[in-house]
Parts: structure tokens; C-alpha cells; sequence
């Protein structure tokens, strides 16, 4: 049995094609993909997947803790298989998202836990910056308002 058919069999959701085509698709890429570049991927690939069926596909992936939404400002929110505790280097210019594995900030959630006696539960970190291929560019970045 198949990764996608396991993680799907696991959260009880049944399996379609679409799922399967549309989950194995996200667990084989690491550039956190959004809906409409998932369906360009994968129009070819099965003919009874629209655009609404991959947003479809998304919010139950996304409602069985499968995958992570990723919304950055105004641009397009971005999909990933969910991995684990990382964090994620954005591109300033091009949007491109990267994984960043074993780094932790657990001394900062224990000050800001200690500093307000909240409960820390869950945190989010994104670092933004320019990718290699764009700091070779000199084309302006444009800041979110």
C-alpha cells in the first residue's frame, strides 16, 4: 500500500482518484504549491479534476490534519504535506517557500510564556529575505502595506 492511500485509509477519508492524484502530487514536491498551480500540474493526469475539485480536495486534506495552509499578504495561500515542527525562508521577490528543518526557538516560547502567563500552544515563524536566484536581479521589492 501506497503513503497516500495509508494517510488517507488512516484519517478514515475515503479514496478517489482526485484525493490520491492530489496527495501523492503534494508528498512528492517541496515548493509548497497553491490550488491553481496543483491544478496545472495535474489537469493531464485525470480527466474528472477542476479547479473546484483541487480546493475541495484541500479543505478536507487540509480539515484532517494532513497537509498546512500557508497565506502570505495577498498573494496566493500555498499548500505543503504537514511535516513536523519547521519553519519556512520566503523569497521577498519571487515568493519562493523553503523548508527549514532543526532549528528550534523553545528559550523564546518559555520568555513570551513567562513574560504574559499564557499557555503557549502552537507558534508560527516565517523568514523572508531574497532567494540566491533573485539577489542576482535588481529589480525593486515591492513591501506589503
Amino acid at each position: 500500500m501506497d503513503d497516500s492511500v495509508k494517510l488517507l485509509g488512516d484519517k478514515k477519508i475515503s479514496l478517489t482518484l482526485q484525493r490520491r492524484v492530489i496527495l501523492e502530487e503534494l508528498m512528492k514536491r517541496s515548493d509548497h504549491p497553491s490550488a491553481e498551480e496543483l491544478f496545472n500540474c495535474l489537469r493531464g493526469k485525470t480527466r474528472k479534476l477542476s479547479l473546484a475539485t483541487i480546493y475541495r480536495t484541500l479543505e478536507t486534506l487540509l480539515e484532517n490534519n494532513l497537509i498546512v495552509e500557508h497565506t502570505q499578504g495577498k498573494n496566493a495561500a500555498r499548500f505543503e504535506i504537514a511535516k513536523g515542527q519547521h519553519y519556512h525562508v520566503i523569497c521577498l521577490k519571487c515568493q519562493k517557500m523553503e523548508d527549514i528543518f532543526g532549528v528550534t526557538i523553545q528559550s523564546l516560547e518559555d520568555e513570551i510564556a513567562k513574560m504574559t502567563s499564557y499557555r503557549i500552544e502552537k507558534h508560527r515563524l516565517d523568514v523572508y529575505g531574497l532567494c540566491p536566484d533573485c539577489r542576482v536581479s535588481q529589480i525593486p521589492i515591492q513591501a506589503e502595506g
